[in-house]
């Protein structure tokens, strides 16, 4: 009991960041108005990548603000003024999390990040703005243990200073655009956003960690075009650990630390359109690429013709996605992201094949007739398996081709920055359903209740026996089998680094959720959070939040094979009756390694709570 009062009373002295500068942070709450005004009408669809120039930003404000709708009007006028008011502004902050963890352990994780910034929007004389965020972060703990699962958060633990029980870090953002009528140029080291959906995207999330970045808008009245490069952190999904090292983590407890590594892009073009007043759509590509910079990924043509050019080698996407609104504040979104399809057997209309993507949709309803209702969101996500994950090819220096490299060299290829995804933090082989209503009992008081339902399947559950007997007969610390973004579809035959070849399944399969053994995650919570006027004196924000969660099958994405080395001998020298002796000993040991796995599968409740508070001036 003392634990957990202690939590609690560190919770309640921690200090939380509600707000952003617009121009520079694409979570700040003029992306949320954005939204808003887009399902009402009262806007056009804007560029799908965030945060936007400062001129664009004052643009959307003055529209709404001459609008007919008095009450977005007003709000408007609110967020030009916290804008406008001052280029900066000061700021302290934190964070405070904690898990009660209902398991063997009963284990209660802590986490507080406080901070101090210095923060706004600037316009220059004419034609040049600026947003920028310069502070520093503290915290106790800089692992996941104390936020529900799926969860990425965006800060930039590295380069740590050491405090008493703490570990500072920088904590520094900045965006600079040029505009000339409906053409801009931006470039900053900040987080981003793509594509429909606010909260969380499949493309770039707002969660993901800032990137240095540099992109290109036109903004017309029916069609827009955006061409950006980002430079991300590149890493191994394996952190290296030399032999002393080894020693010197098992009698301290402490965990590897993730080197990064320069020379990791991903480049994006889309381009967009307001077909009807009603109806939105976009065609976008991706590439992420690395160990080198390639300006061909800067001319706005396809980038499958570009990649054919340059040996196509290179982790390509593509993506189309649609907004519909067919009656006022009621907005349909859907987004398709795609890795890889095997087209021939679609047009056959046989889905049980390789199909490696995205689908995100969402219905969503602003309630502006009801002053104390607010929106209601209904999303389903579906993250296909494999997606995102990607091999790192090394030279072989026995035969010269291209190879599988182990999971500690540097991948330029995974769909990560600084080792944590770019995109969704769903795991490949995964969908889910969520709700959430919001509502505003008084003016300066927001609710939000949510709920969700997911469930994960581990895909080298359904794998066939021979592909099982090939993992557990590869050399060790090339592949992983826990179904998470670092679990390629590569593999070596008969164990042999020379015969690096796809996964079988992986190519003629959806396998999409169809293992025998799922993961089942069940979320509840709300937050609650009050804002008070800002006022000479600054303001003061307080939020209180709550999540339940209940898992079923916790474990899934655990590794099930893991390699031994060539255990196994099918060398063609064998006689039939030595090789099918070789086959049934491999066969034991893949029974025995799916039965440990699944042995080790338990149930979890974990209870999870926010308390924050921020100051403002």
């Amino acid at each position: 009991m003392k634990k957990i009062t202690a939590c609690i009373a560190a919770l309640l002295l921690a200090v939380f960041s509600l707000s952003a500068q617009a121009s520079a942070d694409p979570t700040d709450a003029f992306y949320e108005l954005v939204e808003r005004w887009e399902m009402m009408g009262i806007i056009n669809t804007q560029p799908p990548l965030r945060p936007y120039p400062l001129k664009l930003i004052e643009e959307i404000l003055t529209n709404v603000i001459q609008s007919e709708n008095e009450n977005e009007a007003a709000l408007a006028k609110d967020c030009y003024a916290r804008i406008y008011k001052r280029p900066y502004r000061v700021r302290v902050d934190g964070e405070g999390n904690v898990r009660f963890a209902k398991d063997d352990t009963d284990k209660i994780n802590y986490q507080i990040i406080p901070g101090l910034h210095i923060f706004g929007d600037f316009a220059f004389p004419k034609f040049l703005t600026a947003g920028y965020k310069l502070g520093v972060v503290a915290t106790n703990d800089t692992s996941l243990d104390s936020v529900p699962g799926g969860v990425v958060q965006p800060y930039f633990f590295k380069d740590a200073i050491s405090l008493k029980g703490f570990e500072a870090f920088w904590d520094v953002d900045a965006s600079f655009a040029f505009n000339y009528e409906n053409f801009y140029v931006q470039a900053g080291v900040n987080h981003s956003s793509f594509g429909p959906f606010y909260n969380d995207s499949a493309i770039i999330s707002p969660n993901a960690k800032h990137t240095a970045n540099f992109s290109l808008l036109f903004n017309g009245k029916k069609v827009s075009y955006t061409q950006a490069m980002f430079g991300l952190s590149a890493a191994s999904p394996v952190p290296y650990v030399s032999p002393l090292d080894q020693v010197m983590l098992a009698s301290s407890g402490a965990q590897p630390q993730t080197t990064l590594f320069s020379k990791k892009f991903l480049s994006i073009h889309s381009l967009n359109a307001q077909i009807f007043k009603w109806l939105s759509a976009s065609f976008y590509e991706t590439v992420i690429y690395g160990d080198r910079f390639e300006p061909a990924y800067m001319i706005p043509v396809p980038y499958m013709i570009t990649q054919g050019l340059l040996g196509f080698d290179d982790n390509i996407f593509m993506g189309i996605n649609f907004s519909v609104r067919p009656i006022k504040n009621l907005e349909w979104s859907n987004d398709f992201y795609i890795d890889d399809i095997e087209l021939s057997q679609l047009l056959k209309l046989n889905f049980d094949t390789k199909l490696r993507g995205t689908f995100q949709s969402s219905i969503k309803y602003v309630f502006s007739d009801i002053s104390w209702l607010d929106m209601l969101r209904i999303n389903y996500t579906m993250v296909t398996p494999y997606m995102y994950a990607h091999c790192q090819k090394i030279t072989n220096p026995v035969t010269g081709a291209l190879t599988v490299a182990p999971l500690t060299a540097i991948n330029y290829q995974e769909y990560t920055t600084a080792g944590e995804p770019l995109g969704l933090g769903l795991s490949p082989n995964t969908e889910q359903v969520s709700l959430s209503l919001s509502v505003t009992p008084v003016k300066w008081v927001k609710v939000t209740g949510r709920g969700s339902y997911s469930r994960h399947g581990n895909v080298n559950e359904s794998l066939s026996p021979i592909e099982m007997i090939e993992y557990l007969n590869a050399p060790e610390g090339y592949f992983t089998t826990d179904g998470t973004i670092h679990n390629h579809q590569n593999y070596f035959r008969l164990g042999n680094p020379l015969y690096d070849s796809y996964v079988p399944s992986a190519w003629e399969k959806f396998g999409f959720v169809s293992q025998d053994t799922l993961m089942h995650t069940f979320k509840a919570g709300a937050d609650v959070d009050f804002v008070t006027p800002d006022t000479k004196f600054g303001r003061l924000s307080l939020s209180v939040g709550y999540t339940f969660e209940y898992i079923i099958n916790y474990g899934v994405d655990k590794p099930i094979f893991n390699g031994n080395g060539g255990k196994y001998n099918f060398s063609t020298d064998l006689s039939e009756e030595q090789l099918l002796k070789e086959v049934e000993k491999a066969m034991l040991d893949v029974q025995q390694a799916l039965a440990d796995w699944r042995a080790n599968l338990t149930n979890r409740t974990n209870h999870y709570i926010t308390v924050t508070l921020k100051y403002e001036w």
